[in-house]
């Protein structure tokens, strides 16, 4: 007669890492027997060390199942003192947050190091970085990074929390950090450097978005980060750049355009609220009021002279403007402009004289190019600039004009604004076969048959007064035997000389009443 079917419940074994608690427990199932070494053994638990095998063997009048398990063997861990990264995985939680040991504790063979693999990561201990352990995403980063071998070499921190459900967790040559957003990056050097003097996670940049990107120009690395992006390069260091001097910097070719590498970060509070970049080539400035631009070259430079954007030029409006006449340049600022051209360098031209200049078509008309800065010190506080066809004269009595060709000339040699003819009252203007140009002191008028003539015009010094048809010309001299006396002038008004009193060098002016 056959003996009933019996499936033996399988033993159960307890290895308690690290420690000399190992066990394994024999269960009392009907109509089985269990053997240890052959020998019977009853149901309980038992203390479990080395390698052990217990097999099942069905009782009289019972037949074990032959598809069911009967024999089971195991190595218990030995039970040697508990290490530092036996103790770190006890504090850490054991089993139930790194799961089971995976193998035994291993030395890395670097620092006397050593490291113990779980099912749910790794602990790292050496004697100068202690125990730490290393798990999940940035795991997998500092796997990609060459282990305790790699830049990084160990672990000095566990997982640290930060801010928007991310973590980081700190190595002895740098951090990685992870955010759901951004994944795991690894952040070294000076560029960590840098971003660490930038408040880190708590700053504007907030996490880095790639690991960092070597191989560029001149030996130099990049790393972007939510919030802009950390150069650096031999030459320069490590500095932030953000924003919008960070999008023009990008529309200027990066690294590899003119502008090279950054020099500074971004420097801010100054006037209107704005802020500046330097960079190899140049400068890119911001303000709320101009946006960013570029500032580069011999504009530059005399741009700094001007004194920035603390001087009368305020903030750039433009970038520079190529391609003009004769291979020339100029950069609008919120106070004027600066031209430059190769062969007369960069001047500022602001103001009123700025505006006659636009009236003469810029560079395009009889002026071209500034040759000059306005130079001012002049007298009766006046101010001109020459250009390479001309000058252009401005004084508060007069406003702004331009003198070129024989008339000028002509006032150069009569002492220009200091001689008796004073500042230009007018442009130049057709007056029969020839043009003509009137001046507080006269009228210089030029024919090609005749060249310049002085009409109606004397030294202030001799008696008389300068007349045209008999009738005065507005702030021109007038003879100290007619002060206190009115004229009529052409424009159907009476003057009075010496209505202002006298001029800086004692002369009187017809003057309006």
């Amino acid at each position: 007669m056959v003996g009933a079917l019996v499936s033996p419940t399988g033993i159960i074994f307890t290895d308690n890492y690290g420690t000399a608690a190992d066990s394994f427990t024999v269960p009392a199932t009907a109509g089985v027997d269990y053997l240890l070494s052959g020998t019977v053994i009853s149901a309980g638990t038992y203390p479990g060390t080395g390698t052990i095998t217990l097999t099942a063997q069905a009782q009289s009048g019972y037949v074990l199942d032959p598809s069911a398990a009967a024999s089971w063997t195991t190595t218990f861990t030995a039970t040697s003192a508990p290490t530092a990264i036996d103790a770190k995985y006890e504090a850490f939680g054991g089993a139930a947050v790194l799961g089971s040991p995976i193998g035994l504790e291993s030395s890395n063979g670097k620092d006397g190091g050593s490291h113990r693999d779980f099912s749910r990561g790794t602990i790292y201990w050496t004697t100068l970085t202690g125990a730490h352990v290393n798990s999940g995403a940035i795991r997998g980063a500092y796997a990609a990074h060459g282990w305790e071998l790699g830049a990084l070499g160990y672990p000095t921190t566990d997982e640290i929390g930060g801010p928007r459900y991310g973590v980081y967790q700190s190595f002895q040559g740098g951090t990685i950090y992870w955010s759901p957003q951004t994944g795991a990056r690894v952040n070294t050097g000076g560029i960590r450097s840098a971003y660490e003097a930038h408040a880190g996670l708590n700053g504007a940049l907030g996490y880095p978005t790639t690991n960092e990107v070597v191989g560029l120009r001149g030996g130099g690395a990049y790393q972007s980060f939510e919030g802009g992006t950390i150069y650096w390069s031999p030459a320069t260091g490590a500095q932030v750049n953000a924003g919008a001097i960070r999008s023009v910097y990008g529309a200027q070719g990066w690294e590899n355009g003119s502008l090279g590498y950054p020099t500074t970060d971004e420097i801010g509070g100054l006037r209107d609220g704005g802020a500046y970049q330097s960079f190899q080539g140049g400068t890119i400035y911001w303000s709320p009021s101009t946006g960013a631009h570029v500032n580069t070259g011999a504009i530059r430079s005399t741009y700094a002279a001007q004194g920035w954007e603390n001087g009368s030029l305020g903030y750039p409006t433009t970038e520079e403007v190529r391609g003009l006449r004769d291979g020339g340049t100029y950069q609008s600022f919120q106070g004027g402009t600066i031209y430059w051209s190769p062969p007369t360098g960069a001047h500022e031209n602001t103001g009123a004289i700025r505006s006659t200049y636009a009236a003469q078509g810029w560079e395009n008309g009889s002026l071209g190019y500034p040759t000059t800065d306005e130079v001012g010190g002049l007298r009766d506080g006046g101010v001109y600039q020459s250009f390479q066809g001309g000058t252009i004269y401005w004084s508060p009595p007069t406003g702004a004009h331009e003198n070129t060709g024989a008339i000028r000339s002509a006032y150069a040699a009569q002492g220009w604004e200091n001689g008796y003819l004073g500042y230009p009252t007018g442009d130049e203007y057709s007056m029969g076969s020839g043009v003509a140009q009137d001046f507080q002191g006269g009228r210089i008028t030029w024919t090609a048959a005749g060249g310049s003539v002085f009409d109606g015009a004397s030294d202030p010094s001799q008696p008389g007064s300068p007349t045209v048809g008999g009738l005065i010309i507005p702030g021109a001299f007038c003879p100290d035997s007619a002060l206190w006396t009115s004229a009529p002038a052409s424009n159907g008004r009476y003057y009075i000389c010496g209505g202002n009193g006298a001029d800086a060098n004692g002369h009187y002016h017809w003057n309006a009443q």
